[in-house]
């Protein structure tokens, strides 16, 4: 089970910097590297926190708004440090 797992998250991010590719938007794996990032900043920060931090990585704020609520979904208290890191 665990090599049909890891060979699924391959075709994922190979999937994803094709298609990153074909629309032109930004650079192979870009999108993998801001979850990475955000999750790990999500660990500690609170919401609007969070939000303010990833600005500089993206402009609009209700895609913003959307990232930011799809890493803390699920929480008691979006103030409070944490998030669900599945992405």
């Amino acid at each position: 089970m665990k090599t049909c797992i890891m060979t699924e998250e391959g075709f994922a991010c190979t999937n994803q910097m094709v298609r990153t590719a074909l629309e032109g938007k930004a650079p192979y794996l870009y999108r993998s590297a801001l979850n990475y990032y955000a999750a790990l900043q999500a660990s500690k920060m609170s919401f609007v926190e969070l939000f303010d931090d990833i600005a500089k990585y993206i402009d609009d704020k209700m895609r913003r708004f959307k990232f930011v609520v799809r890493l803390k979904r699920g929480l008691r208290d979006t103030g409070e440090p944490g998030g669900l890191y599945k992405d």
